[in-house]
């Protein structure tokens, strides 16, 4: 699943915003599900530090920077989000994933770029992160809902 906003939408206060309303109405974990710029940077931060930082992102020399992992790591790009929905994805992915596509099924998809975007509908979800969930014993439709409370 990757989620491009529009070139309007990629700033700071609207992403920090999004990330806030995707973790408070959409119940979506803590983690920023859009990559803002204060994120990006407290990865770099935490790369460019002692021994634990030089075995995140290992093949990235250093000293690493917001732009080099936004240019070499689809996943940190700013203003966008990924989430592995394929077998191996686990629960925590699976309950962001959900709430990032209810969000855009409740705003029409108007803040995303539908040409870049990719695999987040409901019936790709639905078919890819159901098992996952009822796997843990949760009930994917209680996610969905946005009724289930997670324990992160």
């Amino acid at each position: 699943m990757k989620i491009e906003l529009k070139d309007q939408y990629k700033n700071e206060p609207f992403i920090i915003e999004l990330n806030q309303v995707l973790k408070e109405q959409y119940r979506g974990d803590k983690v920023p599900k859009f990559n803002p710029r204060y994120y990006l940077q407290e990865l770099v931060d935490y790369a460019n530090s002692g021994k634990a930082g030089l075995n995140f992102i290992a093949d990235v020399p250093r000293p690493v920077t917001v732009e080099v992992i936004t240019q070499r790591l689809h996943w940190l790009q700013y203003g966008t989000y990924h989430a592995s929905i394929g077998y191996n994805a686990t629960v925590q992915e699976a309950i962001a994933a959900i709430a990032v596509c209810r969000w855009i099924e409740d705003t029409e998809a108007k803040y995303i770029d539908p040409d870049i975007s990719t695999d987040y509908d409901r019936k790709t979800l639905r078919k890819n992160l159901d098992r996952v969930l009822s796997e843990s014993k949760i009930d994917p439709i209680m996610v969905w809902t946005g009724n289930y409370d997670h324990w992160y």
